[in-house]
C-alpha cells in the first residue's frame, strides 16, 4: 500500500470524496464511497475493488497494516477532510470502491432443486428503507436482491451505512421493469412470487406454509406495489396489524416477512 501525506485537497485522487452531501446518480461515476472504520474494513474484506482510503495520521499506521497492495492510503489533517467532503466529518476514515458488474436476473437465481429466497423491490426510493431491507436480507440469508427502476442506489453512502455494508457482499441485480420478470421467475425457474401487500383479502403471513423457492416482492413506501406487479404474483400476503395503524414501515415489514420465509430453507 502506498501511504501518502497530502498537503492539499486538490490531489486528483481525492475527486470521489469531494462534496459527498451532493446527490450523485450511479451512472455518473463507476465509484462509490463508504464512511467509517467498520465499513472501510467491510469493503477491504469484500470481493469488490478498493481504490483508495482517506484518513488522518492517527489512524494511518493501523490501516497500512490491513490493506493490500495497489490501494492508495491518502493522509490528510482532520480539518482538510472536513473541507474535502463538505461537512464536519467525525468517522475518521473513508474509502473509495469500484462498483461491480451487476449480474443478469438469471444469474441471481439458485439452481433448480435448491431452496431459493429472493427479494424484489419495486420503486423503493428512500435510501434508509432500502438500506434496512438489504440488512434484513443479509440477516435472514436471502440469496439475492433484484431492484426495479426507481429504487435508491444500493451503493449510495446512506444505503451502505444503514445496511452495514450488506451491498458489498450481496448478490444484487437491477431491472428496468420489475413486473416483467415475475412470470418468468415462476414459469422458468420455479420461484413463486409473493406480493407483500396491505390488502384485506391477502393471506396472513402466519398462515403461509412452506414455500421451497420464493421471491418476496416489496413495493413503494407510500403506494405499495403497482397493480401490474401484484397481478403477476401468484399470491398476496399481508402482516395483520391493528386497524388504527394503516401500515408498517417497509423495512420493518421486510424483516417480518423474511424471518417467516427464511424458516422454510
Amino acid at each position: 500500500m502506498a501511504v501518502e501525506y497530502l498537503e492539499s485537497i486538490d490531489d486528483p485522487r481525492l475527486a470521489p470524496y469531494r462534496k459527498l452531501a451532493a446527490v450523485v446518480r450511479p451512472e455518473v461515476t463507476p465509484r462509490f464511497v463508504v464512511e467509517g472504520r467498520f465499513l472501510v474494513e467491510r469493503l477491504l474484506e469484500s470481493p469488490l475493488e478498493t481504490e483508495s482510503i482517506v484518513t488522518d495520521a492517527a489512524r494511518a499506521v493501523a490501516l497500512a497494516e490491513r490493506a493490500g497492495a495497489g490501494i492508495d492510503l491518502l493522509v490528510l489533517p482532520p480539518a482538510a477532510i472536513n473541507q474535502l467532503v463538505g461537512f464536519a466529518f467525525h468517522r475518521g476514515m473513508l474509502a473509495c470502491g469500484r462498483r461491480p458488474t451487476l449480474p443478469q436476473v438469471g444469474e441471481l437465481i439458485p439452481a433448480l432443486g435448491r431452496p431459493a429466497l429472493l427479494v424484489l423491490c419495486e420503486n423503493v426510493v428512500d435510501p434508509a428503507n432500502l438500506g434496512g431491507i438489504l440488512r434484513n436480507c443479509a440477516a435472514f440469508g436471502a440469496d439475492a436482491v433484484l431492484l426495479g427502476a426507481g429504487c435508491a442506489d444500493p451503493y449510495s453512502r446512506r444505503v451502505l451505512r444503514v445496511s452495514m455494508g450488506a451491498a458489498l457482499t450481496m448478490q444484487i441485480g437491477i431491472t428496468e421493469h420489475l413486473p416483467a420478470v415475475l412470470q418468468p421467475l415462476a414459469n422458468l425457474h420455479q420461484v413463486e412470487p409473493v406480493a407483500a401487500v396491505v390488502d384485506a383479502d391477502a393471506e396472513p403471513l402466519g398462515a403461509v406454509e412452506r414455500i421451497h423457492r420464493v421471491a418476496l416482492v416489496i413495493g413503494n413506501e407510500g403506494t405499495g406495489l403497482s397493480r401490474e406487479a401484484v397481478a403477476a404474483c401468484r399470491r398476496k400476503v399481508t402482516i395483520p396489524i391493528q386497524a388504527a395503524v394503516d401500515s408498517l414501515n417497509v423495512a420493518v415489514a421486510s424483516g417480518l416477512f423474511l424471518y417467516h420465509l427464511s424458516q422454510f430453507r
